[in-house]
This record gives structure tokens, C-alpha cells and sequence, in this order.
């Protein structure tokens, strides 16, 4: 129903879709997720869009069927994206290290990396749920199109 997201100033991100729900300032939104072959899906036959339902910010005063465009800000998006690709790599490394400097041994080291890995995974689901909570994530409609 949706169509996708794209990039405008920055890595401000805009998405597309169509308001399945309401509730006061919230609503839940159906938007298509973002194909490796850019919607040319019938060329490539490699892919298939999916569509998802978030919840969102429902400042604009959107209705049931409405098209909307939703934002999020880039400074959350690089944050978001920081957690989840960037650090675990640098967590794995220094426990890989300090297990490699405590241990002098290969598998210790791969060992203790892995444990860091696993902490981090637990800490990292305490800091999703407390921005679930937050809603320091969270996207919101900032046009109507239709």
C-alpha cells in the first residue's frame, strides 16, 4: 500500500503509507519495505515487498485510508544504526583483545568476544525496550497526501 522511503536533506528519512488505524495523536500506518532492487521487483524476480505496520505520531489529524508521509530524524537514525551495526563489532573486538592480552590463547580470545557480544545483545535489548517506551525513536506524519 505504501510506497518505500527515500532520502531527503541528509539522512532525514521519509516513508509513505496509508493509515490503517487511529487513536487520539497515534496511528498505526501499513508501509511497504524497501527493496535491494529499488521496486523493480518483476526484472530482478529476486525479491519480494513486504509491508509492515508501525505505530507513529499522528500530529496532522490523519484519518482510516489516508496516504501519509512519515519522518524520522537523521541524528536518531545514525544513532539507531550505531547500536545495531557498529558497536557489536567494536564490543566483539575489544573482548576478542582482552581476552587475547588475559588468556594468550586463540579461543579464549574468540571466546571472550563472543561473551561481550552476548552482553551487549542484553543491553541493547534494555535500551530498545526503554526507547519503545521513549518513543525517542518513533516517526511522525508530517503531510497528508491523500
Amino acid at each position: 500500500m505504501g510506497r518505500g522511503f527515500t532520502f531527503r536533506g541528509g539522512l532525514q528519512i521519509k516513508q509513505i503509507g496509508i493509515i490503517a488505524k487511529t487513536d487520539g495523536n497515534r496511528a498505526e500506518v501499513y508501509i511497504k519495505r524497501p527493496t535491494s532492487c529499488g521496486g523493480e521487483c518483476i526484472k530482478c524476480a529476486g525479491c519480494e515487498t513486504t509491508e509492515t505496520k508501525i505505530e507513529t505520531i499522528n500530529n496532522k489529524g490523519a484519518k482510516v485510508g489516508d496516504t501519509v508521509v512519515l519522518e524520522m530524524k537523521d541524528s536518531r537514525v545514525l544513532e539507531a544504526a550505531f547500536y545495531v551495526y557498529i558497536a557489536p563489532l567494536i564490543i566483539f573486538f575489544i573482548g576478542f583483545l582482552l581476552g587475547d592480552i588475559i588468556f594468550n590463547n586463540s579461543y579464549a580470545s574468540v571466546l571472550t568476544g563472543t561473551i561481550f557480544l552476548g552482553l551487549y545483545l542484553i543491553i541493547l535489548k534494555k535500551i530498545d525496550r526503554a526507547s519503545n517506551k521513549s518513543r525517542k525513536y518513533e516517526s511522525q506524519i508530517i503531510q497528508i497526501l491523500s
